[in-house]
């Protein structure tokens, strides 16, 4: 059993100096910068706010509360300002500090997991629009020590890769017999699990933008591991890598989730395979309603479930990532024991 280490949090992941208001009465003296009704958000040392509510006084490093909705202020400590307190309009989103920006929202890679050392966690609350994960990255399978599924093979898609259902130890079960696309069962256990000589995992953080209850991260270039890892071994990016994500978000009604990219894709709701884009392949894009598939997936509204997404990139043409999706994540992402299988 690999050494369990305690749930990395936002600072951990670089985030340093996060923090979350929740609107109160406003007081002028109060540091915090307290004033409105909503929320403001600072990070990097951040910045305090003042709402049409009560006066708020600006102090770096406080986390000021003001109007409605949710305001985000990369690195420093400048005073904002949210209008209209109670009841006024959102204010405006931007990316936090020491995220790398992607075409839509954007990416953090976090520190380095060591032999042993993955975390396990109950999932930190409230980051509605930021997940985070695990990347592992690996050798190209064309040079000594490489490993055989990646930038070997070519194909245009492959489906019924893993079974319909998350295996109890939360990772996607390959199915027995031959496919076109894969090596064998062996190897494909090695994609989402820390096995030492054969990848380096890394955390990660996603923050998607929201606009109008719809979440975006999109990325036409994903190589979060371009200076990190085996690094690009020849070629001109880092191509050989997985994603690993556990989260859980909460089901209403009307909700829809949407996936584009390549190479491998799985996407599992309440523990039941919701999105089969497996196989290598170029970009390609799934959408699912999970009204329509509600019983499929054993789905009530007003419950939340898990959603578990794995994703590959194994073959050095492209590299394309894009979730789109109206599901609020109810926790931050969580990180499950990887013994090697």
């Amino acid at each position: 059993m690999s050494k369990k280490h305690p749930f990395v949090s936002v600072s951990a992941l670089a985030l340093v100096g996060f923090a979350l208001g929740c609107g109160g009465g406003g007081d002028a003296s109060d540091p915090a910068g307290d004033a409105g009704g909503g929320a403001s958000v600072a990070t990097q040392g951040g910045a305090a706010g003042a709402g049409s509510g009560g006066a708020g006084s600006a102090k770096a490093g406080a986390a000021g509360k003001a109007g409605s909705g949710i305001v985000q202020t990369p690195s420093g400590g400048a005073a904002g300002t949210t209008q209209g307190g109670k009841g006024g309009a959102p204010g405006p989103w931007s990316l936090p500090a020491g995220f790398t920006p992607s075409d839509v929202g954007g990416w953090l890679l976090g520190a380095a997991i060591p032999p042993g050392g993955e975390t396990t966690g109950s999932g930190e609350q409230g980051c509605v629009s930021e997940v985070r994960g695990i990347l592992r990255d690996f050798r190209r399978g064309d040079k000594p020590g490489g490993h055989p599924d990646f930038e070997t093979i070519e194909g245009d898609g492959e489906t019924g890769i893993v079974e319909q259902k998350l295996g109890a130890d939360r990772k996607p079960v390959y199915v027995d017999g031959k496919h076109k696309l894969m090596t064998t069962k062996a190897n494909f256990d090695q994609w989402y699990r820390d096995v030492p000589e054969v990848n380096l995992p890394y955390f990660v953080s996603f923050s998607l933008a929201p606009s109008n209850g719809t979440y975006t991260f999109s990325s036409e270039e994903f190589f979060p591991l371009d200076g990190a890892g085996y690094g690009k071994e020849g070629l001109e990016r880092n191509f050989g890598f997985t994603t690993e994500v556990h989260t859980k978000v909460a089901y209403n009604g009307g909700e829809t989730f949407t996936f584009t990219g390549d190479d491998d894709l799985w996407v599992f709701i309440n523990d039941t395979l919701a999105i089969d884009l497996g196989g290598l392949h170029s970009s390609k894009t799934r959408t699912v309603h999970l009204d329509e598939i509600a019983g499929k997936l054993g789905i009530e509204k007003g419950k939340t479930y898990a959603l578990d997404l794995f994703h590959a990139e194994r073959h050095s043409t492209a590299s394309h990532f894009r979730i789109e999706t109206t599901l609020e994540f109810t926790d931050c992402g969580t990180f499950v024991p990887s013994d090697p299988k």
